[in-house]
């Protein structure tokens, strides 16, 4: 009975651990697909709120307003997004 109990938590701790990874294939949002969730106005920028309710800092966001007008337009936003690597920011 231990046995079987054993193997029960290993099969779903296997099954749990594969499940969560993202299988190789996989390819991370698009930087434009990334900016499109954020934007949720629709007006092709980003204001501070709309990067703050995507888990943006205040700072990030700073940082990618290259131009400094308070709004992170989509080429700020992709030129971020390849210089950092590909990653969600």
């Amino acid at each position: 009975m231990k046995l079987l109990k054993i193997a029960v938590a290993l099969f779903s701790f296997l099954a749990i651990n594969t499940y969560a990874q993202p299988s190789a294939t996989q390819n991370p949002p698009s930087a434009e697909a990334q900016f499109n969730s954020l934007d949720k106005n629709g007006d092709g920028t980003l204001s501070l709120p709309e990067a703050k309710s995507g888990g943006m800092s205040e700072t990030t966001f700073k940082k990618i307003d290259a131009d400094g007008n308070g709004a992170v337009s989509k080429q700020e936003f992709i030129k971020a997004h390849t210089i950092q690597g590909g990653g969600r920011m």
